[in-house]
């Protein structure tokens, strides 16, 4: 995993194209790394019109997040949500802006939470090997989850920019 490393994934639903996510690694500044997610509907789905832009700082030293931001149009709502973690603590201090109005609350989360864009900084860093079966909880900002990763296998993929050596990772969340 390099800075300035791009990734895009096709979103689907009922196996019908509704999105795109595009994933791109930012330059360092001293250990933290901007993890910059920005995902859209489109397809049959973009009659439900959802742009997000989340940043997640990545601290390349502690291997996890410490924090994220977000700044999203969801079907006519704005917000713009800030998450800064205490893994010490295990808190999470959440503040959310909508039409003006902030909230803020603190909440509990495990020492070893990733967020939506640090998750996959923290699986392209482990040794992945196939059968390998992975748990992550993943804090949205409201909750906590756990993502299933498991490596179904490996093959090469050939793009313009030329052939690397892939892992096949289906997750489930």
């Amino acid at each position: 995993l390099a800075p300035g490393e791009e990734m895009i994934y096709a979103v689907e639903y009922l196996n019908i194209h509704t999105g795109q996510v595009r994933i791109t690694v930012g330059h360092p500044e001293g250990a933290i790394w901007t993890v910059i997610c920005q995902a859209k509907t489109d397809g049959i789905a973009s009659l439900v019109k959802i742009q997000e832009h989340y940043v997640s700082y990545w601290d390349d030293v502690k291997g996890g997040a410490r924090g994220s931001d977000l700044n999203a149009f969801e079907m006519g709502d704005r917000h713009y949500d800030v998450f800064r973690y205490d893994r010490d603590a295990g808190k999470a201090t959440v503040q959310i802006t909508r039409k003006g109005v902030k909230r803020e609350k603190v909440v509990d989360i495990p020492n070893d939470v990733q967020d939506i864009g640090s998750v996959f900084v923290y699986l392209r860093q482990k040794p992945l090997n196939v059968g390998d079966h992975v748990e992550v909880p993943i804090f949205t900002g409201h909750q906590v989850f756990t993502m299933l990763a498991d490596v179904i296998g490996k093959e090469v993929l050939e793009t313009k920019a030329g052939t690397f050596p892939t892992v096949k990772v289906r997750v489930t969340t």
